[in-house]
């Protein structure tokens, strides 16, 4: 949690800033105020902040936008899924040695893929992040839609 703040920037004064704005030109952005999260509450509840603004859930180690509107250019249509640790495995066939990465999904569950299949992964977001099928997705592909999951490190 010590990595995510909360920005603000007014949205009455013309600077640019929207929904849609990268995470550096909103970091960039001469009136966009940081606050921890605790604070960014305290400030709505004492009615500090901007009558008009916008709030951006932003990990600054990652410098990743998580309020979910600006995930991959759509607005909160992608799940994600948090890196937990890679285990080393043998394949029953090759008996050669496999390495898992696994992950724990935003619905609760987790599963593992092969990391050199993530190290070749050609589908990614806008900060390389892998883009898979989702394991746990309700739709299947005969319904013509397949959901994905962004995996972060």
């Amino acid at each position: 949690m010590k990595d995510l703040v909360v920005a603000v920037v007014p949205t009455e004064t013309g600077n640019g800033i929207d929904q849609r704005s990268s995470v550096e030109d909103i970091l960039n952005c001469e009136e966009t105020v940081l606050y921890a999260l605790t604070d960014y509450f305290k400030a709505q509840n004492d009615e500090d902040l901007p009558l008009l603004h916008w709030s951006f859930l932003i990990n600054q180690r990652t410098k990743t936008d998580l309020t979910g509107a600006n995930i991959v250019g759509v607005h909160q249509s992608l799940r994600t899924a948090q890196f937990v640790k890679e285990v080393t495995l043998t394949d029953p066939d090759t008996k050669g040695d496999v390495e898992l990465s696994v992950y724990k999904h935003m619905g609760g569950g987790m599963f593992a893929m092969d990391s050199s299949f993530l190290d070749q992964c050609v589908n990614t977001d806008d900060y390389d992040r892998p883009i898979i099928p989702d394991p746990f997705s309700d739709n299947g592909v005969e319904d013509g839609m397949v959901s994905h999951v962004v995996l972060f490190d």
